[in-house]
């Protein structure tokens, strides 16, 4: 009796040993499956971040291309406004000369008009003063005719 007893023992023994076996081989496999969803998980991860860093790296050379570019316009826009600046410049600079000249030919004509007036003036006054001249020079033609007339009378008396 001790025999059975002892091999149905062993038996159930077996059995719950095999039926926790069973179990955990149902975790392990479970547990192996999650693990196995979750490597495949940080893969597809990781492609991701290598295709993000690839599109990063190539986004940064081509901003680097951009720098470069606008940089390359800047020095081209800073040497037209150089440019721009000498000729405004110029353009200043003559313009103040034809100014000053404008001025000075303005100055001439005024000093020509004023010339103009004062000789208008000076020929009115030569005028005027020819005309009291004229008339000085007649008074003293008759009065020498006058006296002349009055000698040859006082000739004429005595004679």
């Amino acid at each position: 009796k001790t025999l059975l007893k002892l091999l149905e023992e062993e038996k159930e023994s077996l059995e719950k040993a095999n039926a926790k076996y069973r179990i955990e081989k149902k975790t392990y496999n479970e547990v192996k499956r999650q693990l196995e969803r979750e490597i495949q998980r940080i893969e597809q991860e990781i492609e991701s971040h290598e295709l993000t860093l690839k599109q990063i790296t190539t986004a940064i050379c081509k901003l680097r291309d951009t720098t470069e570019n606008i940089q390359d316009d800047l020095k081209d826009i800073s040497k037209q406004i150089k440019c721009i600046k000498q000729k405004k410049r110029k353009q200043e600079r003559s313009s103040l000369r034809e100014h000053i000249k404008n001025r000075s030919i303005e100055r001439d004509t005024v000093k020509k008009k004023n010339l103009n007036e004062a000789l208008r003036v000076l020929k009115k006054e030569a005028i005027r003063e020819r005309a009291l001249l004229e008339n000085k020079k007649e008074k003293l033609v008759q009065e020498v005719r006058k006296l002349k007339r009055d000698q040859e009378l006082e000739e004429a008396r005595q004679a």
